[in-house]
């Protein structure tokens, strides 16, 4: 994949790429949509031994000059005094930019964090492109034609179930090709899915399904039955909780909302 050109992005395609990077990285975070008193946190991470981190995701990716660092403080600042940070054990402050910061803008950092009872640690471009190496599929979504090989492979999969693996006269596939079929567009749909993890089972008699075992997050089980007396039990498993918000699935079978 291409190097993403982030001085040409907007700022809102900035903060959606790195939070959703951000939420994949991290599953239990949750993106904080913007209101009154949010104090600018974009993105909050619960940590293992308790307390929250803040990402702070800002736009720039050229040198900061003094006015920008200006502002920068002042967001801090606002962060730090929000009602918002006064309701959560706030520990970790991240500024998160596609940027590596110089010593000039390391020894800022230090001065504004100075004296606050949590860690400040600059997350800058190498840390961002660490998260697209491991995430891909997030950039090819948001800056590229991602979501629509998703929507196409989704509406693939849904008209297989619906008339392929139903048994439905006339079928073009094979029972045994359409399963096939559906394994291959669900390796798609991973590829190009940044939300959500698609499985495809086939067993000859019907498995039954333990809520309890099921992996975390599965936001859909459903069984089909299949030409042969066997079986289909696809699932969907969201990535992170914010997939749940910015992706849901509708149980009307695998149509995204």
């Amino acid at each position: 994949m291409s190097r993403v050109e982030w001085t040409r992005l907007a700022g809102e395609d900035v903060e959606a790429v790195v939070s959703m990077l951000l939420c994949l990285e991290y599953p239990d975070a949750v993106r904080v949509r913007p209101a009154q008193g949010d104090g600018g946190i974009d993105v909050l991470v619960p940590l293992p031994d308790g307390g929250f981190a803040v990402f702070q995701v800002k736009r720039h990716a050229e040198n900061l000059d003094a006015s920008q660092r200006t502002k920068l403080a002042a967001s801090h600042k606002r962060m730090r005094t929000s009602e918002f940070a006064q309701r959560y054990d706030i520990r970790r402050w991240y500024p998160t930019m596609p940027l590596g910061p110089t010593p000039t803008d390391l020894m800022w950092m230090g001065d504004v964090a100075g004296g606050q009872p949590w860690e400040a640690h600059w997350k800058g471009l190498s840390f961002i492109e660490a998260l697209i190496s491991k995430y891909p599929m997030v950039v090819d979504y948001y800056l590229h034609d991602g979501k629509q090989r998703a929507n196409d492979a989704i509406a693939r999969v849904t008209e297989l179930l619906k008339n392929q693996l139903g048994v439905a006269a006339g079928s073009p596939l094979s029972p045994r090709d359409a399963i096939t079929t559906l394994h291959s567009l669900f390796g798609a749909l991973d590829d190009a899915d940044p939300f959500n993890l698609y499985g495809l089972s086939v067993d000859p008699t019907r498995p039954q399904l333990d809520p309890a075992a099921l992996p975390d997050r599965t936001v859909m089980a459903v069984q089909y039955e299949l030409p042969g007396e066997s079986w289909a039990t696809v699932k969907v498993v969201a990535r992170a909780n914010e997939s749940l918000v910015e992706r849901p699935v509708s149980l009307r079978g695998l149509l995204h909302e």
